[in-house]
């Protein structure tokens, strides 16, 4: 465990972080961003709606509805790597919670190491996601 003096803006940033991740799980929850629009009309990625291509997160609000909704296999179907995000997101998360609450915080071996690793699979997906082939359909999702 190592000592670190936190600033009331790590406290800020914490709290807030926490805010918008609770509000957007209980909009998630109620609204399903596939029906979510003007009219017709669906909430498109920015990215998507100027490029024509799929960001590594696309497919990631309905995703998270449907992880919410119990629905673990459309979940995967619309954003295969949110799990394993959000598991990332939750270990980095509790650290620091433990730093905020209790001063303290581990290093977790190999964070540089896992990091490299998400940034890698992130691109390679985004690469693999975009091309024209049919047999990468399953990786896009689904319109």
């Amino acid at each position: 465990m190592h000592n670190k003096n936190l600033t009331s803006g790590d406290s800020l940033l914490f709290w807030g972080f926490t805010f918008l991740c609770l509000t957007g799980a209980i909009v998630a929850f109620f609204y399903n961003p596939a029906q979510i629009g003007v009219g017709t009309a669906r909430f498109q990625c920015p990215f998507h709606a100027l490029t024509g291509l799929y960001c590594p997160g696309c497919g990631s609000t309905r995703s998270v509805h449907y992880l919410l909704q119990g629905d673990v296999a459309l979940c995967f179907r619309y954003q295969p790597l949110l799990i394993p995000s959000l598991a990332l997101i939750a270990v980095l998360y509790i650290q620091q919670a433990l730093l905020l609450f209790f001063g303290k915080t581990f290093r977790l071996p190999g964070i540089r190491l896992i990091g490299q690793i998400v940034l890698i699979v992130a691109i390679v997906y985004f690469l693999a996601r975009n091309l024209p082939f049919e047999c990468l359909n399953c990786l896009r999702p689904i319109p």
